[in-house]
């Protein structure tokens, strides 16, 4: 993870394999559909700032 001073220049990642984590492991419902996908940020205190040049998300 990320130190709140740094930047991250690239981030790739599987939806499948964090979703059949929460469901083994954190009793997310199987039952449930992901219908969106978003990208943001969160600051702990003070402001943040997001800079993005490219976003995609596959399907598959």
């Amino acid at each position: 993870m990320a130190s709140v001073a740094s930047t991250i220049e690239s981030f790739s990642g599987n939806m499948k394999e964090f979703v059949t984590y929460l469901i083994d492991n954190q009793g997310l419902s199987s039952t449930l559909y992901l219908f969106d996908v978003q990208a943001g940020s969160e600051p702990f205190t003070g402001t943040s700032k997001l800079t993005v040049s490219d976003y995609s998300v596959a399907i598959m």
